[in-house]
């Protein structure tokens, strides 16, 4: 999967999104001097020679096409199905695996509809990772989370935080 040449594919819902992943993956390998960049193309080419493209999923037509042989779709429950009908499509090819990566996007979600194939299906895997995981982990503090929780709707602060459905007034 990992060969000279090699495409590998990080894929977020708009440009700016698949920028700024871009732009963090640089700032960390850049150090070593030995990766190169196409600010441009937005990518990043290994040592070994394997390009890491980072696209957007605005226009699925752009996702067609290209051997790929591993992808990441960031922020995927904020991108439109028809975007990962292209990449998938695109990943029969090499038969690539592809990470799914976003905060939950609500019951009727194509995303969370994929995650509840997991339930029964062994190709299928889910993570969930929480706010109180991050606290745990050290990546987020416990006093921005208990402000965040604070200053946001509980419904937003329950699905942005917490990776739940909430179930709120009216509904």
């Amino acid at each position: 999967w990992n060969k000279p040449n090699y495409n590998h594919w990080w894929v977020a819902p708009v440009y700016s999104q698949a920028k700024i992943a871009f732009n963090r993956l640089w700032r960390i390998v850049a150090k070593s001097g030995v990766y190169h960049q196409n600010k441009s193309e937005m990518t990043i080419t290994t040592p070994m020679g394997t390009i890491i493209s980072f696209k957007t999923a605005a226009d699925a037509d752009n996702l067609y096409g290209e051997d790929v042989y591993a992808a990441v779709f960031d922020e995927a429950p904020r991108a439109r199905p028809e975007a990962w009908y292209a990449l998938r499509s695109t990943l029969s090819s090499t038969e690539a695996p592809c990470k799914l990566i976003g905060n939950f996007g609500g019951i009727s979600n194509w995303v969370h509809k994929l995650k509840d194939k997991s339930k029964n299906d062994k190709e299928y895997e889910y993570f969930k990772i929480t706010c109180w995981d991050a606290i745990e982990a050290g990546i987020l503090s416990r006093q921005e989370v208990e402000q965040a929780k604070k200053d946001l709707p509980p419904k937003i602060f329950k699905e942005l935080y917490e990776a739940e459905a909430h179930e709120g007034e009216g509904q």
